[in-house]
């Protein structure tokens, strides 16, 4: 029956999408370069100013967010998009399914966001180093492969092996108290001369409380980085305020 082939064909289509086709809707008009939509694009919705003079995360009423007003912030931050709707739905998808066609999608929307941010040219980019055993089963770690694709947009080479990974377990679930005291545990400084008198920007796929970012960053400061910047690929508005 020929209904039942266009339905068929119509679930084909969003399972399967075609090159030409947008990755979340299955909508024919996406960009080449992200393989998104106008529409799904319009969607993901950014962090716009009024933003934390810090971290970077959007407030209410600009100044410092909550969590920075709380903590010795060593970075300065940006975050690319809200971690709601399509943005959220397209993050589990790269990270929780293994679908690296969204990856174009983030580091456009990363490398925008460091274009705005004003920051002098970064030197180097260092990925949050993920727990070997989530690298294990995934196959990869989330944070290297955006900040490969960043580095392929803007030609910032990338130091894989500046920090290292301390097995404390899972942050997803945990107190904002909780990540902050694990945060300053799970990470040990890797190869110093990667990042020595360099201007270092560390990339992650979602920040929460900054804990990580902040933990990263101090590391990078005592193995000698001049300066430290940080770019998440989505992240939640101040929870604090």
């Amino acid at each position: 029956m020929a209904w039942l082939e266009r339905v068929a064909g119509g679930i084909l289509a969003l399972l399967y999408p075609e090159d030409d086709r947008c990755m979340l809707c299955g909508a024919q008009d996406c960009r080449a370069d992200t393989g998104v939509c106008a529409a799904c694009e319009a969607r993901a919705k950014r962090h716009l100013p009024p933003r934390c003079g810090l971290c970077g995360r959007q407030t209410r009423g600009g100044g410092l967010c909550g969590n920075c007003r709380d903590a010795q912030v060593r970075y300065r931050g940006a975050v690319a998009y809200h971690y709601e709707g399509v943005v959220r739905d397209a993050l589990h998808r790269l990270k929780f399914e293994g679908e690296a066609r969204f990856t174009a999608f983030f580091a456009a929307g990363m490398a925008r966001a460091l274009r705005e941010s004003g920051w002098p040219a970064p030197d180097v980019l260092v990925p949050v180093p993920s727990h070997s055993l989530r690298r294990l089963g995934r196959g990869y770690s989330l944070p290297g492969r955006l900040a490969r694709a960043l580095s392929s947009q803007t030609g910032i080479p990338v130091a894989h092996r500046a920090l290292r990974r301390i097995a404390l377990g899972a942050m997803p679930g945990r107190s904002r108290e909780e990540r902050i005291m694990l945060a300053g545990k799970a990470f040990a400084a890797g190869q110093a001369s990667a990042v020595t008198g360099k201007r270092a920007l560390l990339v992650d796929d979602i920040t929460t409380t900054g804990s990580t970012l902040n933990a990263c960053a101090g590391l990078l400061l005592s193995m000698g980085a001049s300066a430290v910047y940080a770019l998440a690929a989505a992240g939640g508005a101040d929870p604090l305020t």
